[in-house]
């Protein structure tokens, strides 16, 4: 028959003739594996930029700065062509060449095809490489985009106007000027609007503002041709006694 004695001493715990009791590891090992286990994974770095490709690599290696002035034409799909050096510094350490491989290299958009590019003025590029971090800017490997601002397509006439100016204000002849700042939707209406600056500060021109900005039909801004939320306007609106 097997005798069960007193738990093992643990000799690394014997301080002056106390023993303690010999603590089992082996749950403490499988509580960390559990904890490893349930811990999300860690994120994958990113890619590295692939501009960097272009750094000439012994200035790269010794930490030196540089920058080089290009100058190019686009086709019709804004990418960069017959570009020439206009200007490097310090020079004689490859940056012009640098920046003109770059720029070679440079995607053009396949969703863009732009009438008359022949007609679009020479471009002049300013490429700077910086060791310390390491980046050089503007990056041509990204794809081009043709983006145009939001602008007002039809103001409200004085009579759309008429009815929010403020009362008070119209009994004492009392003129006014409120600036807006706004978001354009992509449907072409002011939203998100705030007043920026309203003068007289007293007469309650902000908050008519405020109503007449929805009157407002708006080209919204435009991404490659195509409209999108997010473009911001500033919209002045006068007030003269009716």
């Amino acid at each position: 028959m097997k005798h069960f004695g007193a738990p093992a001493k643990n000799p690394r715990l014997h301080r002056h003739g106390q023993a303690a009791d010999v603590t089992p590891m082996r749950p403490a090992i499988l509580v960390a594996a559990l904890i490893l286990a349930a811990s999300p994974a860690l994120a994958d770095p990113p890619p590295p930029d692939p501009a960097l490709a272009f750094y000439p690599p012994a200035a790269r290696a010794v930490g030196i700065e540089g920058q080089a002035t290009i100058r190019c034409a686009r086709d019709a799909q804004m990418k960069l062509t017959g570009c020439v050096l206009v200007s490097e510094t310090p020079a004689g350490h490859g940056f012009g060449a640098a920046a003109l491989a770059l720029a070679a290299a440079s995607p053009g958009n396949p969703k863009l095809d732009l009438p008359n590019s022949a007609r679009l003025r020479p471009l002049d590029l300013t490429i700077a490489f910086t060791a310390h971090p390491l980046a050089i800017a503007p990056n041509l490997t990204h794809v081009p985009h043709v983006i145009t601002n939001p602008d007002i397509l039809q103001a409200p006439s004085p009579a759309e106007v008429e009815p929010y100016y403020p009362a008070r204000a119209a009994r004492n002849g009392v003129s006014g000027r409120v600036v807006l700042n706004c978001a354009v939707s992509a449907a072409g209406a002011l939203v998100n609007c705030s007043v920026a600056s309203e003068s007289p500060p007293d007469e309650a021109f902000g908050a008519a503002a405020m109503h007449i900005a929805t009157l407002f039909k708006m080209k919204p801004l435009l991404l490659d041709g195509n409209p999108v939320a997010g473009g911001r306007i500033t919209i002045p609106i006068n007030f003269t006694p009716p």
